[in-house]
């Protein structure tokens, strides 16, 4: 769920991120997201760097509907009505229910994962450490995780994981801002 938060309230990676595992389906719940800030900041970079991993996720990848250069858009079987009752049927008697629905994601939002999930090598390029740090993190809270699962993963202190995340994540807020980005 998104944490609401009145307009002068300070938010953290922790209130920011939602806390479990459906970052990316706040429209779906009809919950309203944390009003965007004036400016880029730390904690709404990493929010918007969480998101982006949580759109990544859920976008269909291979060919199942991606269209390649050599491979066609164009399904291997075409159904008829009487397949897809039939496979209805099928599901029903099964007992089988889909775990998870593919999401319908708008161009703006996936342009802007897209440019999210380049800040890191952009604004970080000198900072190899932080960059790791921002872009594990945000992919954790992105799974409904938080900095304690990257430092089983990946080794140290969860604390240090998240200081070098909030690190990383101020410094590109700075990039960001000075580069003149309009806060999304």
């Amino acid at each position: 769920m998104w944490v609401a938060l009145a307009p002068n309230d300070e938010v953290t990676m922790t209130t920011a991120v939602l806390e479990n595992k459906s970052i990316a389906l706040h429209r779906l719940a009809g919950i309203e997201p944390v009003p965007l800030p004036p400016s880029w900041d730390g904690a709404h970079v990493g929010m918007r760097l969480a998101e982006a991993f949580a759109i990544l996720k859920w976008l269909p990848a291979g060919g199942d509907c991606m269209c390649m250069s050599l491979r066609t858009c164009w399904p291997p079987y075409v159904y008829e009505f009487e397949d897809r009752v039939t496979q209805q049927e099928q599901v029903e008697l099964e007992g089988k229910i889909e775990e998870h629905p593919r999401l319908r994601f708008s161009a703006r939002e996936i342009a802007n994962a897209d440019k999210a999930l380049a800040w890191p090598l952009k604004y970080l390029r000198d900072y190899p450490e932080l960059s790791e740090a921002v872009n594990a993190v945000a992919r954790a809270y992105s799974l409904g995780l938080d900095a304690g699962a990257v430092a089983k993963e990946r080794g140290g202190d969860a604390d240090d994981w998240r200081q070098r995340h909030d690190e990383g994540c101020t410094i590109i807020a700075r990039g960001l801002i000075r580069d003149l980005v309009r806060v999304f």
